[in-house]
């Protein structure tokens, strides 16, 4: 689904989801939101999406670390001291 909608601030600050996005996202009645504002805008995500979003990034740092780690352990050993003197 892609719209484009105007939105009016309310006087307290408040903006209301349209029915039609609220329905192709799945949002619910309080269900939990994340807001996340930069120069460019807003983002609006739900929760649990972001959640996964951020599992799925903390599995690929985990998956680099180790990467890193194993990459140390051959890199560093005594046989190629011998080249640090040129």
């Amino acid at each position: 689904m892609e719209c484009m909608k105007t939105l009016r601030v309310s006087p307290k600050g408040q903006i209301s989801i349209p029915k039609e996005a609220r329905d192709a996202l799945g949002i619910r009645t309080g269900e939990n939101l994340v807001m996340l504002v930069n120069q460019r805008g807003i983002f609006l995500e739900k929760s649990k999406n972001m959640m996964k979003s951020l599992e799925d990034r903390l599995e690929s740092w985990e998956c680099m670390l180790a990467s890193e780690e194993s990459l140390k352990r051959v890199w560093d050993n005594k046989e190629d001291d011998i080249w640090n003197k040129y």
